[in-house]
């Protein structure tokens, strides 16, 4: 009779906890945890569990001044706002745009534009629901660059910074010999001409652009013709052909003799203001980019050839 009454007892215990849903923890494991999508109008669907969830936040990795939270009517929300007020999440950088939207247990994670420029970027979107917390990783692929609409130099603005660094480049010659050894030097040979785009706004370097190479000609500068591909941000180095790699000296050294041979070369600058204009190749927005492009040339040298210690 008690092990009956034992059974009935469990039996109820089955029943009403059955009956009570509160006490059950939901599933929260959503559809995804990791998601690839295009840059240039890619997309993709999770579905996750809005039951108990408390917040949703979106780590950028880097740009989180980029995120901007709406509800269902349009209107601009607090990043911590009960999460049954936020339909969508906007996330928008100089290098493109994206956009989470939830509505139910569906979230759509989409992808406007991303150029090439900006490299795979990742997403973190991270559910929480107070006991635990859920984490979807989002891989935004580049999609295409951005296109220069134009360039242009304010050439009535540059300014000329002669003597702007030196460079040594030397080396210890010892003649064991019995008789005179000549030694060559050639100043301009190992020294390149450098020119830099660099943008006053930051968030702008990396971006692809051709463009004329100022040059010193019969000492003053000038735009020419000559058209160089880089990186805004970033250093290029060329051979400037206003510059003698070829120019050559000889020295002696005598029998018996050590002798250091040192070669400075002095470089002459250029600080011109760019303007340029870019196009994204799906909004067709426009940007506007300006800064100052930095030029250096070879233009003068020193060699001093002294008997060492």
């Amino acid at each position: 009779m008690r092990y009956r009454l034992s059974i009935l007892s469990l039996l109820a215990i089955v029943s009403i906890t059955s009956c009570n849903n509160d006490i059950f923890i939901e599933n929260t494991t959503p559809s995804d945890h990791e998601i690839t999508i295009a840059g240039d109008g890619g997309e993709a669907t999770v579905i996750f569990q809005p039951k108990r969830l408390q917040k949703i936040d979106v780590d950028t990795h880097g740009h989180n001044d980029g995120l901007t939270y709406y509800d269902r009517h349009g209107d601009v929300v607090a990043s911590d706002s009960p999460v049954s007020d936020i339909y969508r999440i906007r996330y928008e950088t100089v290098y493109g745009s994206s956009d989470i939207i939830i509505d139910g247990d569906r979230m759509l994670v989409k992808s406007s534009e991303l150029i090439e420029s900006a490299g795979e970027k990742t997403l973190s979107i991270i559910l929480d629901y107070g006991f635990i917390t859920e984490t979807i990783y989002v891989t935004v692929t580049p999609g295409a660059p951005l296109v220069m609409t134009s360039f242009r130099y304010d050439t009535d603005n540059l300014r000329v910074e002669n003597g702007v660094r030196t460079e040594r480049d030397g080396s210890l010659y010892s003649n064991k010999t019995q008789s005179d050894w000549p030694v060559f030097v050639m100043p301009y040979a190992n020294m390149s001409s450098s020119i830099c785009l660099y943008p006053f706004n930051g968030m702008y370097k990396d971006i692809h652009a051709d463009v004329p190479c100022p040059v010193s000609v019969d000492g003053s500068w000038v735009i020419s013709d000559h058209v160089i591909s880089l990186i805004i941000g970033e250093q290029y180095k060329y051979t400037d052909d206003g510059v003698d790699r070829k120019l050559k000296f000889e020295y002696i050294i005598p029998p018996g003799k050590a002798m250091n041979v040192i070669c400075d070369v002095t470089y002459d600058g250029v600080i011109i203001p760019f303007a340029a204009t870019y196009r994204y190749p799906v909004s067709q927005r426009e940007i506007a980019v300006d800064g100052n492009c930095y030029v250096s040339r070879p233009a003068s040298f020193k060699i001093s050839c002294d008997e060492a210690d």
